[in-house]
This record gives structure tokens, C-alpha cells and sequence, in this order.
């Protein structure tokens, strides 16, 4: 064999294995995006259970009367809930409820929650479809829908979601609750349900299990 013809058919050879991978790629950019596009079309919220899961969990705070009730979504109570992975683009809603029992109008501040909160529109786009028209408009209008009200009116009550950024194991709620004359502050934090962290739910009787805890009383110098 002429080391032309070694050449040649190496050269061959190559490009033979050059189409197949790319055959095998293009088919499988194909495939997923033929997924994404399926998926686009799908929209399927199930917020039946809301009840008896975060809303059941919640932690309360009133003051001067304002009563401020908050929960935080686990991965899989916002993906049934809202219908959308929303945890894989770093979205994590708070349930929040907020009572005005005063003579007043008073509002929310969303971000004083969290600087990065999203807006509704915001998270719905993230899983709008190019041709999935219906379904995009169904996305808006149920996350536009389920956000709190900013404006609270007196003797009334407002409950919905505020989208913050996604954190995992305790998520710190920082509520500002703003009236004409006065600020009220709520701080929580609230319990995300998911793998156990490092740093939370320490107790000083599992680390020293045959100490004795003793009470200190600090006294002044």
C-alpha cells in the first residue's frame, strides 16, 4: 500500500467518525429541544395542598396592629405548587399573609425582603415557550395573580407570594410593613424544607449528650 493511499484512507476514516458524532449531537440537540418545546406547553400548577403544608407551618409576628404570618417553600412544595422548577433558576417564594387591623392603609415592601425579588413577570418568563402562546399567557396571569398586594387597605387582609432569591436550609425574611407615620419590622427565619445543613438544628444536648447544661447569669462589671 502507497503511503498515499495510508493517508487517504485514514483521512477517511476520520471523517467518517467526525459525521457520525456530529449526526449524534445534532440528533440529540434535536431531542431536547423538542423536550423544552413539549414542556413549554405543559402548565399544570397544583396549589391544593397549600393548606396543609407551608401555610400549616407558618411562623407569626404582630405588632401595633399588624399581624404578619410567613412560610418558606421547599423545591418540591414550590414546584407543585407553581408548576415550574422554579428552584433550578434560583427563585424561592415566600408565602406570606399580612392583617391591618388599623384605621390606615399600609404597604409592603418587597424589597426589603430580598434586593434580588423577582417580579411575577420575571419568573413566569423564565419558562414561557416560543410557540406555547396560551400557556405563556396562563403563566403571567397565575404569577401575577398569586403575588401579595403592596397595598394593604385597613381592617383588611392580604395573602399571597413575594419571589425571592433561593436559599436552602433557613431562609432569613426581612418584612417591612410601612404606614404614614410609623415603619413596622418583622424579622424571620424560616425553616426550608430539603437536606439538613451544617448549622442548622443544632442542639447543645446532642453535641454534649452526658453534660449537665448549667443556667449562667452574666453580671455586670
Amino acid at each position: 500500500m502507497s503511503l498515499y493511499s495510508h493517508h487517504s484512507g485514514s483521512h477517511y476514516m476520520m471523517s467518517s467518525r467526525l459525521y457520525r458524532l456530529s449526526t449524534a449531537l445534532i440528533f440529540l440537540c434535536a431531542v431536547a429541544a423538542a423536550a423544552t418545546l413539549l414542556t413549554s406547553f405543559q402548565f399544570n400548577p397544583d396549589p391544593s395542598d397549600d393548606d396543609a403544608s407551608f401555610a400549616l407551618r407558618a411562623q407569626h409576628k404582630e405588632a401595633h396592629g399588624i399581624k404578619v404570618s410567613a412560610s418558606a417553600l421547599g423545591a418540591y412544595e414550590s414546584r407543585r405548587s407553581f408548576g415550574e422548577n422554579l428552584a433550578r433558576y434560583n427563585i424561592h417564594p415566600v408565602w406570606l399573609s399580612i392583617e391591618n387591623k388599623t384605621d390606615e392603609q399600609v404597604a409592603f415592601l418587597p424589597i426589603t425582603m430580598d434586593p434580588d425579588y423577582y417580579s411575577p413577570y420575571e419568573v413566569s418568563y423564565r419558562f414561557h415557550g416560543v410557540l406555547s402562546f396560551a400557556s405563556n399567557r396562563a403563566r403571567d396571569e397565575f404569577f401575577l395573580k398569586r403575588q401579595i398586594a403592596s397595598i394593604i387597605l385597613p381592617h383588611s387582609k392580604a395573602t399571597g407570594f413575594a419571589y425571592g432569591a433561593l436559599d436552602n436550609g433557613v431562609k432569613y425574611a426581612h418584612i417591612v410593613i410601612a404606614g404614614k407615620d410609623h415603619v413596622e419590622i418583622f424579622d424571620f427565619a424560616l425553616p426550608v424544607p430539603g437536606p439538613a445543613f451544617v448549622g442548622t438544628n443544632i442542639r447543645a444536648n446532642s453535641i454534649y449528650p452526658d453534660k449537665k447544661i448549667e443556667e449562667l447569669d452574666i453580671l455586670p462589671h
